[in-house]
């Protein structure tokens, strides 16, 4: 039991570490997506940090992704964060 503490705790390490400057990771996809959008870099890294499955993950019924977000309104440095996530660029 004690070791899966310990994992629990490694995996909130990251979210903990953006807690400690202020910054939250987005609750849910879609206001990660809104944030990719607004160019809040600093959140998409906590988001990212929280749930690394989100480079990839679209939004259900339309498809967009949080780079397509950051890319249609030129978040360039969101962009670059995402694509260095894993994000699909094809």
């Amino acid at each position: 039991m004690r070791t899966l503490r310990s994992a629990s705790f490694l995996v909130l390490l990251p979210v903990l570490a953006f807690a400690a400057c202020g910054v939250s990771a987005p609750p849910d996809f879609a206001t990660f997506t809104d944030f990719a959008a607004m160019g809040k870099v600093d959140e998409v890294r906590a988001g990212l940090a929280a749930h690394p499955e989100w480079a990839k993950a679209q939004l259900p019924g339309s498809g967009r992704t949080a780079l397509h977000s950051a890319a249609l309104l030129g978040r360039v440095e969101v962009a670059q964060v995402l694509c260095n996530a894993g994000a699909d660029v094809a």
